[in-house]
């Protein structure tokens, strides 16, 4: 707070916790071991993984395999999927922290493999790709982060901020919008999001 008048975007614990959630909305009561899936380890992915754990404590079907890391790419992303698979054949779901790596990666490993009933896996985002992949079963839900409202309403603060003096609140979470299946279509239609 020395060097910023306030901050906005999603709540890194907040995220971790609507993960844990959407994780255990679509995997009931199935027994679910989950891969932490990241591009790399930073204090707000620490904290993501950290609200994620704790959530999961009300969850005792799902056991948590801890961080991996995707280095930005989809390939790597499905590669590492690939890997802990076959170390650990009770592997079952992906909850993914970045949308072009992990996300599109968990994707179609799944989709390649033909385990759209038998494995759980919660994306982060919603381009085109990422909503057909719902669309399809690849992934079992996506969560989206509000940018617009991170544009929109960090501007909106400034100008209150710099034209009338008006401080907002330090910390300004804009959400995420958790979106299943059934709700791919009428979410791009009111986000102009093109599905092909």
């Amino acid at each position: 707070e020395e060097y910023i008048d306030f901050q906005i975007g999603t709540d890194q614990a907040k995220i971790g916790e609507a993960m844990a959630d959407a994780l255990a909305q679509v995997a009931g009561d199935a027994e679910v071991q989950v891969l932490f899936l990241c591009p790399s380890a930073s204090e707000i992915v620490n904290d993501q993984l950290e609200a994620f754990e704790a959530a999961l404590e009300q969850y005792p079907n799902i056991t948590s395999l801890g961080m991996r890391f995707d280095e930005g790419q989809a390939a790597t992303a499905n590669q590492i999927i690939s890997d802990e698979a076959r170390a650990n054949p009770g592997l079952n779901a992906v909850v993914c922290l970045d949308s072009s790596a992990a996300t599109i990666g968990a994707a179609s490993y799944v989709q390649e493999n033909g385990l759209e009933d038998d494995w759980y896996v919660v994306g982060i985002d919603a381009s085109a790709d990422i909503l057909n992949y719902v669309k399809s079963g690849a992934l079992d839900c996506t969560l989206n982060q509000d940018f617009y409202a991170m544009g929109y309403e960090s501007v909106m603060m400034a100008y209150e901020l710099i034209t009338k003096g008006t401080k907002p609140e330090f910390m300004n979470d804009t959400g995420t919008t958790l979106i299943m299946p059934e709700d791919v279509d009428t979410y791009a239609a009111e986000n102009g999001i093109d599905l092909g």
